[in-house]
């Protein structure tokens, strides 16, 4: 049985994989890719899966018992486990992890720290700094994967109703509530603390390949309104995700902001 839920529009699924793209990762990294993990990437390389959770040890931002995992990178440039060491020094993570799900404020990842085979697999909270272990191997974290049910938030109301926070913002986020994400999105771009703009920008990040046209159109906008005040690394990294958006309005944004800051 295949782990891969084969949506119509799936960002993270690649072009089929090639020996040359195996080579070419294990080449990068100076480790052997999991045999498991290259056998599902031989099916799909890359893209969402009909789960949505792993086992944790300790309490996470998505659950008490649990961490958040709905889709798994496969090897790529854009998208895929070769964007790792963009995401390493952007997030100051250590050197000798892979990521292969998540963004910005969290991620899991091959942990090669301590071998070249064999990894085990880790959650990285990037808000705490904790990195912690959930699976032995690549092959037990794919047995262990879930469904998790989610209870329904309350939706979000008028803007003038409701209190944008970092909370609200991730709540929205983790429970894929489109109408929050883009109210949190449009209100956060206006409001975001100096100290909360790192923060902010990972959300811009995780959510500009967002399969939600909308989602990626207000993400678009905010970055257009915070050009200015952003990172410009960060902004140069989204208006090349914008850049090959099937959008016409995002692919507008990624002209606009490029003109902004040129």
């Amino acid at each position: 049985m295949t782990i891969w839920a084969n949506l119509e529009s799936d960002i993270y699924k690649l072009p089929p994989l090639r020996e040359s793209d195996i080579k070419k990762a294990e080449n990068l990294f100076n480790v052997k890719l999991p045999k498991s993990y290259l056998d599902i990437l031989k099916i799909q390389n890359g893209g969402s899966i009909v789960f949505n959770a792993h086992p944790s040890p300790k309490p996470t931002s998505w659950s008490d018992h649990s961490v958040n995992v709905d889709f798994i990178m496969g090897i790529g440039e854009n998208n895929g486990i070769l964007e790792t060491p963009y995401y390493i020094e952007e997030w100051q993570m250590p050197e000798g992890l892979i990521l292969i799900s998540g963004q910005g404020h969290s991620w899991i990842a091959f942990d090669y720290r301590n071998t070249v085979e064999n990894p085990p697999i880790v959650y990285i909270d990037n808000e705490t700094g904790e990195i912690f272990q959930i699976a032995d191997s690549f092959e037990n974290f794919l047995e262990n994967l879930y469904v998790e049910e989610r209870e329904e938030e309350i939706e979000f109301g008028e803007f003038d109703e409701i209190e944008i926070s970092k909370e609200s913002t991730m709540r929205a986020i983790y429970n894929n509530d489109i109408d929050g994400i883009i109210t949190s999105v449009d209100l956060m771009s206006q409001e975001v603390k100096a100290e909360d703009l790192k923060w902010f920008s990972s959300v811009l990040l995780q959510l500009s390949k967002h399969p939600n046209d909308d989602v990626r159109r207000s993400v678009a906008e905010a970055t257009n309104f915070l050009a200015d005040s952003l990172e410009r690394n960060t902004v140069k990294k989204l208006i090349e995700i914008f850049n090959q958006d099937n959008s016409e309005d995002v692919r507008y944004f990624a002209n606009t902001i490029s003109n902004q800051i040129s």
